[in-house]
C-alpha cells in the first residue's frame, strides 16, 4: 500500500510542469527619455504611485511618462536630499542650505530655514509624533510641525561616550553619523511631553 502511494507521488512530481520565475521588468531611462539628471541622492514612491527623485538639479516627480520639476522662489541652491513621507502623505526634502520643504497643492513649500545652524552640512531628519527631528554633527533640533517652534539641544560628543564603553561589533561598523543620530534621537525622545 505504501509502495503504491510512493509511486503515485513520484509520477505526480514527474508530470508537474516546471515553474519558472518571472523575469524582472524594468525600464532604463536615459537623457533621450527626458531623464533630467544623472546624480540622484534619494528615491521615494508616494501613496499615489508617483516616483520622487531628489537630484543634483532639484526635486522631480515621475509619473511613468514624464518628469516634473518642483522648485520654490525661496529655495537656495539646486540639490535636494532626504526624501520622506509624513503621516499626511506629503513628500518632504531638505537641502544643504538648511531649508526643509514639503509638497502641498502640487507645489514646493518652505517649512523652515535653519541656514545659521546647518553651516552647509548635510542633515538627516525624521518625523516623530508632531515633530520634525533633525541633526548633523553641529546641531540637533526638534521642530513642532504645528507651531514651527524650534528647540535646539546642546552639542555633546556622544560618539566618544559610546566608544568608551564596550559596544557590539555591528554598532562599530555603522558610520559615525548614524550612531550620533541614534543616540541623539533616543536622548531627545525621552524629553518629549
Amino acid at each position: 500500500m505504501t509502495r503504491n502511494i510512493v509511486h503515485i507521488i513520484i509520477l505526480v512530481l514527474l508530470f508537474i510542469p516546471r515553474v519558472n520565475a518571472q523575469q524582472p521588468v524594468y525600464n532604463e531611462l536615459t537623457e533621450k527619455d527626458g531623464l533630467p539628471d544623472f546624480v540622484f541622492y534619494s528615491l521615494l514612491e508616494d501613496r499615489e504611485g508617483y516616483i520622487w527623485l531628489a537630484a543634483n538639479k532639484g526635486l522631480y516627480r515621475y509619473d511613468g511618462r514624464e518628469f516634473k520639476l518642483y522648485s520654490s522662489k525661496e529655495k537656495r541652491g539646486l540639490s535636494v536630499f532626504g526624501l520622506k513621507l509624513d503621516s499626511h502623505g506629503r513628500v518632504w526634502c531638505n537641502n544643504l542650505s538648511g531649508q526643509y520643504f514639503y509638497i502641498e497643492d502640487d507645489s514646493l513649500k518652505l517649512f523652515c530655514d535653519l541656514k545659521d545652524v546647518t553651516k552647509g552640512q548635510p542633515s538627516k531628519f525624521i518625523f516623530f509624533d508632531r515633530y520634525l527631528v533633525t541633526s548633523n554633527f553641529d546641531f540637533f533640533a526638534k521642530i513642532d510641525m504645528e507651531t514651527k517652534k524650534i528647540s535646539f539641544e546642546e552639542k555633546v560628543d556622544y560618539f566618544s561616550d559610546i566608544f568608551k564603553k564596550r559596544t557590539p561589533y555591528f554598532m562599530r561598523i555603522i558610520n559615525r553619523f548614524d550612531i550620533v543620530q541614534m543616540v541623539r534621537f533616543l536622548r531627545i525622545t525621552c524629553r518629549f511631553p
